[in-house]
């Protein structure tokens, strides 16, 4: 019989300590634990994309897009730093969204070889709209913890993450 979904990151790392030297069980059932999450939430978060017909990397975009607030744009390197993808990527993807009607793209004012990308009403509106259900979903995951777990959570979450500073 399987362990139970929660317990399985435990088995993993028991599994790695008696098979390979030097293995942190701790550590393994930490990166075991952590993956394992990030791969319940994007299953969770899959169905909603599906529904609008839409990729990860796309609502990504709207979010940061959104989230940049009134007028809604970023220069292109902005969106760069923010959605963590190279420059090639983030302009395939605003190819998408432009095609979708969700985006439009113009020249910065200051020198004109910028690039500017705008969300459309109708962007705003699909961002609008999927911002709250997704929102949903997040809260559904932490709901078994109480206010000061989820403070605590973030704070252990922020120095886990801080080694990776230098990469961004």
């Amino acid at each position: 019989m399987a362990p139970k979904f929660s317990s399985r990151a435990s088995v993993i790392a028991a599994r790695f300590s008696a098979d390979f030297d030097n293995v942190d069980p701790a550590a393994k059932e930490i990166a075991a634990r952590l993956v394992q999450l990030v791969a319940l939430f994007e299953q969770e978060n899959r169905a909603l994309f599906e529904y609008h017909q839409i990729s990860r990397g796309i609502f990504s975009a709207l979010v940061c897009l959104r989230l940049a607030g009134e007028p809604y744009e970023l220069r292109h390197r902005e969106l760069v730093d923010r959605m963590l993808l190279t420059s090639g990527g983030v302009t395939n993807l605003c190819h998408r969204l432009e095609k979708l009607g969700m985006l439009s793209r113009h020249r910065e004012s200051d020198d004109g070889r910028g690039v500017v990308f705008q969300l459309t009403a109708e962007g705003v509106a699909l961002a609008d709209d999927l911002l709250p259900k997704q929102h949903l979903l997040e809260r559904q995951l932490v709901d078994v913890l109480d206010e000061s777990e989820r403070k605590q959570l973030c704070a252990l979450l922020e120095k886990l993450s801080q080694p990776f500073d230098h990469l961004r």
